[in-house]
């Protein structure tokens, strides 16, 4: 019956065999007698009355490309595609690629299909469209530039020459810094010296990134240069310079206002930036009053087709710019206005002054998100936060960790326990590895259980301080116990250890999450990155799933005032990948929210019904293919099998435990091994043992991702989450090579991973920050052109049902900042993926095409403005 029901309509379902789909099972895999269903649990499998035949040329042209899509000789015109045919939006994607390429009439969008989702509903409203006008043609894609291969090779030994002398430099520095430490006195001493190296550090790290700024690029202009040449190396090092600054860690301070204005951006008085720094500086500005929140993204650049163009990014005064959007070159925001949550500003928009948009491309809404009285917050309590917050790091924090560690190896020195790893290595005896493997997993276990028992402590223990629905100045005694919870409970060791198992849950409740009763356990309620603003605010109906990348959006915040407000996720419901849930969602009970989904927060609370979109419009709670698995309704059957997955789950942890005690391993073994000979052979050994680490920890962690797949390919599957086929993903997952591949975006190193982690990659690649999760399942052509934030994500998990298939990228193609390629989808040569879209799965692009929006459609323009 699930293999009926997966590759036929519902319609061509017997309707005994839905009969016996709905048969409980016993734990042996036979029929339960003892409960079976009465005759009246069968549902109707196709559409009351005959079939409906096509009166109009458009139904009869749809209805014929339907029919193909499916598979099936003919459909009726009122059958529904989804509750008659049962039709998934894999299906209809493809079906809107047949009629795109039939070219009689216009193609739809999967808006339109899921507003019209029948044939004859469908074809009226492409018949009132009319066919494409003749005076219009599907929009091109800017023409490639395509760097040499030598010029590529180049650019990468040069970006590699840098990491090297980076590395060498910073080792040797950090090796004499540590040896001096070592050698004090006494602890008063060790803590001095910690107090000088930490300060010495924070200045010179913090000035080296400005100083390369304004002597490598002097002040930034609008301007257009191509990837792999010289400007473009010159950009590199200030952008990988400035990821490294120690500043990166005062982001939500006015610290940050400071440093932003020594890069050459314009911060007006009292703006809050909580999102990170942009690159191109001189081009931003921001007004005074004005509140950016986190995940913003407004880096001044973007890359496409090759190039990079630079352009400025305008927010004016008293605006508001939600989290989880996206500001494109050549984009403004005017003064008092807003831009909601999960949206995007393309190259061109302007918000006037006073407005309210939302969604991707944004246009004028109605829903408010200025949702903050202000107070009183003047440039005393301003000055002192930012005082406080140094003293926290340099004198406290930062030293104190030092000195312990000098005292903890000074006192293993004394007691004759600290490992003499460097006789060992000249062929002494074994202790000393041994040494070092004990110390290593005292420190790894040791500190994660401590670890935990502060996450969970600490936060409980400020929680008092705070109050829901108070509005509380910023940069206040409330606003740091809030930083300080919010950090402390965000640590993503914990999430990536527990994620994707029966653990998460339990996690989250320990630091303050409630739960729906009754409790379901699925063994995958939560993926590795879930994250919050106050757990203690947060619940979760009974029932959900949730999958990678959500954002709990508790705080609300003005340029001087937050207020911390519950988030209610309601009962069965399912959130797609990367989601930002704020307080007020006008989501219900049993609701779909489709990945990247902006969730509304005004309008009827909606139930029993399916959100996708940036503005979100209405679709299908739930198809029937993702219904087809009978061990996740028969609860026997499913706490039999949550019992094996739990079981496969611990053994995955414990190889992740092991793969992390290799890690600290070798760390601590090359530490040492520098310590010990660092008095003989000098600095010199610092950046060799350094080297030797990277090195190994790379190929370590590439070995160890494709071994957990036996060295294959991952295979396209349609499963349920307790299916052993997807247990074996969840393990792939756990082991992938994730934050290290970011340290090379930008650079030919990132190509060479890429294919060694089983990446069908083409040639001269600029990848700028993608990340894609099953690599071997992704075709990448030559002169392919990867934005920052993009994910290429070729998998789905829905109600307990997990899909994954290929996806395919054309040469020369470009896909914009922050956009989502989903699975099944095929992207012709040459296409152009908008900032911040959504690419469905089983989408197929036509070449030399461009697509944009949330979900994404082909965008057409007049035959006079195409580029020539």
């Amino acid at each position: 019956m699930a293999h009926l029901g997966e590759h036929l309509p519902r319609y061509m379902v017997p309707a005994y065999l839905e009969h016996l789909a709905a048969i409980p099972m016993t734990s042996s895999d036979k029929a339960d007698r003892k409960n079976l269903p009465p005759p009246t649990a069968r549902r109707s499998a196709a559409p009351t009355g005959e079939p409906v035949e096509p009166t109009t040329t458009a139904e009869r042209a749809l209805s014929d490309l339907l029919a193909r899509t499916l598979g099936v000789e003919r459909v009726s015109t009122t059958a529904h595609f989804f509750d008659d045919m049962g039709a998934n939006s894999l299906l209809l994607a493809r079906f809107a690629a047949a009629v795109r390429r039939d070219g009689r009439y216009p193609a739809p969008s999967m808006q339109q299909i899921y507003q019209n989702p029948t044939v004859a509903a469908l074809a009226a409203a492409l018949d009132v469209a009319g066919p494409p006008p003749t005076d219009e043609t599907p929009a091109a894609a800017p023409e490639v530039t395509r760097a040499g291969t030598a010029r590529y090779l180049l650019c990468g030994a040069t970006q590699l020459l840098v990491y090297l002398g980076y590395t060498s430099l910073a080792s040797m520095v950090g090796l004499a810094a540590l040896a001096w430490v070592l050698d004090a006195p006494d602890v008063v001493g060790s803590w001095r010296r910690s107090l000088v190296v930490a300060v010495v550090a924070f200045l010179a790290l913090s000035a080296l990134p400005v100083l390369a700024k304004w002597l490598l690029i002097g002040r930034w202009r609008p301007r257009e240069f191509p990837v792999w040449g010289a400007t473009y190396l010159r950009m590199w090092l200030v952008r990988t310079l400035l990821r490294l600054s120690p500043l990166n860690a005062f982001v939500g301070t006015p610290i940050h206002n400071v440093h932003l204005r020594m890069l050459g951006a314009r911060i007006g008085a009292g703006a809050v930036i909580l999102a990170g720094a942009p690159v191109v500086t001189d081009l931003i500005t921001v007004g005074p009053g004005t509140i950016v929140r986190k995940n913003a993204q407004f880096t001044g650049y973007r890359a496409e087709a090759g190039r990079i163009r630079t352009g400025p990014v305008t927010i004016g005064a008293h605006a508001v710019v939600a989290e989880q959007t996206v500001l494109d070159i050549d984009t403004a925001i005017g003064d008092g206005a807003q831009l909601g949550h999960a949206s995007s500003l393309h190259p061109g928009q302007r918000v006037p002054d006073g407005e309210i948009w939302y969604g991707s491309p944004a246009r004028r809404g109605d829903e408010d998100h200025r949702l903050v009285d202000s107070v009183h917050c003047g440039w005393v309590r301003r000055l002192l936060y930012s005082l406080w917050r140094l003293f926290n790091a340099l004198v406290l924090l930062g030293p104190i960790a030092l000195t312990v560690m000098a005292e903890v190896w000074q006192w293993a020195v004394r007691n004759g326990i600290a490992p003499a790893v460097d006789v060992a290595v000249a062929g002494g005896s074994a202790a000393a590895f041994l040494s070092v493997l004990g110390w290593s997993a005292l420190a790894l276990f040791g500190g994660l259980l401590t670890g935990l028992v502060f996450v969970i402590a600490v936060p409980r223990l400020l929680f008092p301080f705070l109050r829901a629905n108070v509005v509380y100045p910023l940069y206040g005694l409330r606003y740091g116990v809030h930083r300080t919870v919010l950090r402390l409970t965000n640590l993503p060791a914990y999430t990536a250890l527990f994620g994707d198992s029966s653990a998460i849950p339990h996690y989250l409740r320990a630091i303050g999450w409630h739960f729906g009763a009754p409790f379901v356990q699925s063994g995958s309620n939560f993926g590795v990155a879930v994250g919050h603003e106050s757990p203690v605010l947060t619940t979760i109906g009974s029932g959900t799933m949730v999958s990678d990348g959500l954002a709990v959006m508790n705080a609300d915040y003005s340029a001087n005032a937050f207020r911390l407000r519950e988030v209610r996720m309601g009962h069965r419901n399912f959130l797609g990948n990367n989601i930002a849930f704020p307080p007020g969602a006008r989501a219900g009970e049993n609701c779909l929210l489709a990945t990247k989904v902006r969730i509304p927060i005004g309008g009827p609370v909606h139930r029993d019904v399916g959100l996708l979109g940036s503005p979100a419009f209405v679709i299908p709670r739930s198809v029937h293919r993702d219904g087809a698995f009978r061990e996740l309704d028969n609860e026997e059957a499913r706490r039999r099998l949550l019992r094996h997955k739990n079981r496969h789950n611990t053994v995955t942890v414990l190889i992740y435990l092991a793969a992390g005690l290799v890690d600290l391993y070798v760390i601590a073994f090359l530490s040492v091994l520098a310590l010990e000979t660092f008095a003989r052979a000098g600095l010199w050994v610092a950046p060799v043992v350094t080297i030797a680490g990277l090195l190994f920890g790379i190929s370590f962690h590439v070995l160890l991702e494709r071994a957990i797949t036996g060295f294959r390919p991952l295979r396209p599957m349609f499963c349920s989450v307790l299916d052993p086929r997807f247990w074996e993903h969840e393990r792939f997952w756990k082991m992938t090579l994730g934050a290290a591949l970011g340290l090379f975006n930008g650079t030919p190193m990132k190509n060479v991973l890429w294919r060694a982690l089983g990446v069908r990659i083409g040639r001269r690649v600029f990848d700028d920050g993608c990340g894609m999760p099953e690599k071997t399942l992704v075709t990448i052509g030559d002169d392919v052109t990867l934005g920052a934030g993009t994910t290429i994500q070729a998998h789905s998990l829905e109600d307990g049902a997990f899909k994954s298939d290929h996806v395919v990228i054309g040469a020369r193609s470009t896909i914009g900042p922050n956009g989502f390629i989903h699975y099944g989808v095929h992207i012709g040569a040459e296409t152009l993926v908008d900032t911040d879209a959504f690419l469905m799965k089983g989408t197929e692009t036509a070449p030399r095409s461009r697509w944009s929006g949330n979900p994404a459609t082909e965008q057409r323009e007049a035959a006079a403005l195409r580029p020539r």
